[in-house]
């Protein structure tokens, strides 16, 4: 990988990532809402990033690993 790439990669990733983490606090504050009749925000800013990024870290870490072993 070149290293004037990695700046516009890492933007891009944090970019993504920020999408995803805003929609899980919305989802998780809209499915509170719907479950308990109240959202409680702040439960929603810890739990929703929870939820999105932990998925997404697993599927990576396990992407980089398949790509490493195929390129052997």
């Amino acid at each position: 990988m070149h290293r004037g790439a990695r700046r516009e990669l890492a933007k891009s990733g944090v970019a993504s990532v920020t999408n995803l983490v805003l929609m899980g606090i919305l989802f998780d504050a809209v499915s509170q809402w719907l479950i308990l009749g109240v959202a409680h925000f702040g439960a929603a800013i810890v739990v929703g990033p929870v939820l999105i990024v932990t998925p997404y870290t697993i599927a990576r870490g396990l992407t980089n690993r398949l790509a490493r072993r195929r390129s052997r």
